[in-house]
């Protein structure tokens, strides 16, 4: 790929060994918590434990599929270019981690309502998260958009990659990215405590019925 884009390989494959393992983290995540009101109906059978432990389960997943792919594309990076982790920002990178666990969190229940309550949705995803995969920069370098990089920076989940990127391969600290990914942990919680009432109704009107 790097030969395709005529990028230099030791900057290119930290690049996107990166990018994908933030990326394979985070699509999914989302493509779990479509599904998620099917696992939540299974503790309506035991009152006294909350569904929301589906949520909670889901995002832990996350927290641990993502260390696991981080420390592969660290390992590839320590071959091709060792460079990138001596100037790496940890510090910066493990702050962009921990606002996309917040992230995640903030938004597993708004996912599993709206996919849950539009179902047909669902056969649509896998083509939703590609063509969004090619949209967002992470096969590319966003700097090959040059005058016009301002589209890359309207595109949300550019930010929520680029919260933990940045600071590995650049050693700098992304804080509009910081920014971004924080207001949209905040609409994601707001999402949640609007939604959860009618999720709940989902869930138990489907079991009923």
């Amino acid at each position: 790929m790097a030969l395709v884009f005529n990028e230099p390989v030791d900057t290119f494959i930290p690049f996107f060994a990166v990018s994908f393992s933030l990326w394979q983290a985070v699509s999914t995540f989302v493509s779990v918590s479509s599904h998620a009101n099917d696992k939540v109906e299974r503790y309506l059978y035991f009152p006294t434990v909350s569904g929301y432990i589906v949520h909670l389960v889901n995002c832990y997943e996350f927290l641990v599929a993502l260390i696991l792919k981080i420390s592969a594309s660290f390992l590839v990076i320590l071959i091709v270019s060792p460079d990138v982790l001596v100037g790496a920002n940890y510090p910066g990178f493990f702050l962009g981690v921990t606002l996309l666990c917040l992230l995640v969190l903030s938004w597993s229940l708004p996912f599993a309502y709206y996919f849950d309550r539009f179902r047909l949705l669902r056969g649509f995803l896998p083509q939703l998260l590609f063509a969004i995969y090619l949209m967002t920069p992470i096969l590319w370098d966003p700097s090959r958009l040059d005058s016009h990089i301002w589209i890359v920076n309207f595109n949300p989940l550019y930010h929520v990659i680029e919260a933990a990127r940045s600071p590995l391969l650049h050693g700098g600290w992304p804080l509009v990215s910081y920014f971004v990914v924080v207001a949209l942990a905040a609409l994601g919680l707001a999402l949640s405590a609007m939604l959860y009432p009618k999720n709940r109704d989902l869930v138990i009107y489907r079991w009923v019925a």
